[in-house]
């Protein structure tokens, strides 16, 4: 285990899903995720009660937290990181073409 690591175990379902993490930050983030997935499967238990087996609603879950995930990514707006590079790209264009006119 690497310098500052700390295992840790979080809990769903009252399974213990043992772990690694770096620091406090990484911890607190991995408990919020099983606080979050526990909250989802108890959701979905209380709305389809009838699914044949557990494997139903943790592949439900899994499908719901990938579809979030993908959501938030395509909803970021990285428009000021993109006008803040081509900012930047503008000021090391000027500078290459000064320094140029001076040879």
């Amino acid at each position: 285990m690497g310098e500052g690591r700390q295992k840790i175990t979080v809990t769903v379902e009252g399974i213990p899903l043992p772990t690694t993490v770096a620091n406090a930050t990484e911890e607190e983030v991995y408990r919020k995720a099983a606080t979050e997935v526990q909250a989802r499967l108890r959701f979905l238990r209380q709305t389809y009660p009838g699914l044949p087996n557990n494997n139903y609603y943790y592949s439900m879950a899994m499908l719901l937290t990938a579809v979030d995930k993908i959501n938030m990514s395509m909803n970021v707006d990285n428009t000021p990181i993109f006008d803040t590079l081509n900012f930047l790209q503008g000021e090391i264009d000027e500078v290459i073409d000064s320094k140029r006119k001076k040879k």
